[in-house]
């Protein structure tokens, strides 16, 4: 779906100064789809392709033609420009998150559509309940299915061998499992990252803490292969959370916990 965005100036979606906008969940989502997409094009990330979260627009008013942003970020331009009418596509990406500003952005967007009907609306999921949703936006009112003004395209992805283990027993302090679990992985297993889920900000800094004096705990033996262990939650600056995509040393292992 990037590359058809990516493709979009071809269709005339940008013509006359129009903007194709991709909406993404998170921060750190719109920031790195961007930069993908403004590489695939050779384009300057802010110029042709960029991106807008909280407290970072990184667009050219004059020369942003795709423009990756927050759910959040749509509503709040809404309030401004209730008909968004400098875009001539909105892609809802991720949209099984169903965060608050998602429902709102959806709920909005069947209403402008009633007075635009020009602007195209995609909504992009890998789990979604498609059908539900081409039901709530197909404004066809007869029985005629050629009349409907939305219909569900399907894209086929890859799928990739999962391996699972499960512990024989509960455990009664899964925080100390999952450090245990990590430093064992990274001590018999070979190459890759590692990444580990948790429940929230307080769990993620906590493991985060017990893991970095593990590791180093475990560099004083001598070991070659280092950790470097990475927090990520919505909480984190955007700056913090993109040093999760940071290139590293092969002598050198990721640990990303999250939640």
């Amino acid at each position: 779906m990037r590359e058809k965005h990516a493709d979009s100036t071809k269709a005339g979606w940008t013509a006359e100064g129009r903007v194709v906008g991709v909406t993404q969940p998170r921060r750190v989502a719109a920031v790195t789809v961007a930069g993908r997409v403004a590489d695939e094009r050779g384009a300057v990330l802010g110029h042709e392709v960029g991106y807008c979260i909280r407290f970072d627009d990184c667009t050219d008013p004059l020369a942003t033609r795709i423009k990756f942003l927050t759910d959040g970020m749509l509503v709040r331009e809404m309030m401004v420009d209730p008909l968004l009418t400098k875009y001539s596509a909105i892609m809802l990406d991720e949209a099984h998150e169903r965060t608050l500003y998602t429902d709102i952005a959806i709920g909005l967007l069947k209403k402008i559509q009633k007075k635009r009907g020009d602007l195209r609306l995609i909504v992009a999921s890998a789990t979604l309940d498609a059908e539900k949703f081409r039901d709530f936006f197909n404004q066809n009112e007869t029985s005629d299915p050629t009349m409907d003004t939305c219909v569900i395209l399907t894209v086929e992805g890859r799928t990739f061998p999962v391996d699972i283990f499960y512990l024989q027993s509960p455990v009664p302090d899964y925080i100390k499992s999952t450090v245990e679990t990590v430093m064992k992985i990274h001590q018999t297993e070979g190459d890759g990252d590692i990444l580990a889920f948790l429940t929230g900000q307080e769990e993620v800094e906590t493991v985060v803490s017990m893991l970095i004096e593990q590791a180093r705990a475990l560099g004083r033996t001598g070991m070659k292969r280092h950790l470097r262990i990475l927090p990520m939650y919505a909480g984190l600056p955007s700056f913090e959370q993109m040093k999760v995509f940071e290139r590293v040393s092969r002598s050198v292992r990721k640990v990303r916990v999250t939640q």
